[in-house]
């Protein structure tokens, strides 16, 4: 027993020594596979850089215009209805492509296949379609692909504009979306990012009906008022008369706003609006006065 106890104490230290080495065989493995994965990140990237972040007026625009492509679509019989969302020619990093590819996601209607497989398969399917990546124009081809992919639904198209200046974003793009085992397409159309803008017709009313309004109110608003002033005028108060000038004046600008701006403000008739707005209180103050001369001449 006392040998057997001496010969485990010998063995003690370099068992702790293989075990230690064990550990940090064990820690070199893990630094390798982070080191591998770094690598392959970094080939993919295509440079060792990171990549910038897309500016945020762009990234909504973006959302914008792809929110709108579940929904021209038509509705599936069953959910998560598989699709290939090939990129789209001219598509700036893909943002337009993944766009789409979130905004089908969110909707459930139709299932982008994986984005892992879809990665690994593009390079694939593209070298047997004998095609350059970001290049697909025609059903065929497309068709092809998705039959290759595994879905039954394949999505493909052009961006037409991807721009950012002084800071408004401007996005379109068209996109088809075919089906296996039909030439007919499931959708043709074009995506703005946001809808046309209205006529300016359709903003303000015409020219000729808010000068009518303007002159109606400027001139016939102040002699319907009468009585009132020559009431005011009796109490023979300052205060009194302003008001009742304030008040006359006051009540053309809440009408005639309406007539001059709808719902644009232009500057040109902000202009016009205050002018017009002095007019009728100088208009005011006349019949103000003509009303008390013609009650001293009653007197």
């Amino acid at each position: 027993m006392k040998g057997l106890l001496k010969s485990a104490g010998r063995m003690f230290f370099p068992v702790l020594f293989f075990l230690s080495l064990l550990l940090h065989v064990r820690f070199l493995a893990i630094a390798a596979l982070a080191l591998g994965v770094g690598v392959w990140g970094w080939r993919q990237s295509g440079s060792g850089e990171a990549p910038m972040p897309v500016p945020a007026t762009l990234q909504e625009a973006v959302d914008a215009a792809c929110l709108d492509v579940p929904r021209s679509l038509p509705r599936p019989q069953r959910a998560l209805r598989p699709t290939l969302v090939l990129p789209l020619d001219g598509d700036r990093e893909l943002l337009v492509t993944q766009g789409i590819r979130r905004a089908l996601e969110q909707d459930g209607g139709y299932r982008p296949v994986d984005k892992g497989k879809a990665r690994e398969l593009l390079d694939e399917l593209f070298d047997l379609a004998g095609v350059p990546r970001q290049d697909v124009t025609d059903a065929d081809t497309a068709l092809g692909m998705a039959k290759a992919a595994g879905a039954e639904v394949v999505l493909f198209g052009q961006v037409e504009r991807l721009e950012l200046r002084d800071g408004q974003a401007a996005v379109s793009f068209s996109l088809r979306a075919f089906e296996l085992g039909s030439e007919q397409p499931l959708l043709v159309g074009n995506f703005p990012a946001a809808p046309p803008a209205e006529s300016s017709a359709a903003e303000t009313p015409p020219a000729w009906g808010w000068m009518l309004g303007v002159l109606a109110v400027a001139v016939f608003w102040p002699l319907l008022t009468i009585p009132v002033m020559a009431r005011v005028l009796r109490m023979e108060s300052n205060a009194a008369t302003l008001m009742t000038i304030v008040g006359v004046t006051a009540v053309p600008a809440l009408v005639a706003w309406p007539l001059f701006f709808g719902t644009a403000v232009v500057a040109g008739r902000v202009i016009v609006f205050a002018v017009a707005l002095l007019l009728v209180g100088l208009w005011s103050a006349l019949v103000m006065s003509w009303v008390a001369a013609r009650a001293e001449e009653s007197v």
